[in-house]
């Protein structure tokens, strides 16, 4: 399985956050996104779960663009563990992993 995120940029405003970035991630391998604050580590990783959308770009899981996806059909593909613990979700992770998605 692998997530490629293909010429990613996006902004907020006039400011912009992420440039023609390039990511491939596959499985059975640790990827991993380091930068100092305000980097932008987050909304990278909110565009591709789908959570935000890309001003230009394309985030492709297994080959498929996640855009053309609903949210539930995404859902199947992809998810985001919050690092921040939900306390009326009392559950380990490997138990919310099996679960599935959540409301946020």
């Amino acid at each position: 399985m692998t997530l490629q995120l293909h010429d990613i940029t996006h902004a907020f405003g006039d400011h912009t956050v992420l440039r023609n970035i390039e990511v491939s991630a596959s499985a059975g391998r640790i990827t991993t996104l380091v930068g100092p604050n305000a980097a932008g580590k987050t909304t990278l990783l909110r565009v591709a779960s789908g959570l935000l959308e890309a001003d230009h770009g394309t985030v492709r899981f297994q080959g498929t663009d996640l855009s053309t996806l609903n949210d539930s059909q995404r859902a199947g593909h992809v998810a985001v563990l919050s690092q921040r613990p939900r306390p009326d979700i009392p559950l380990c992770v490997g138990e919310i992993i099996a679960v599935g998605p959540v409301a946020p």
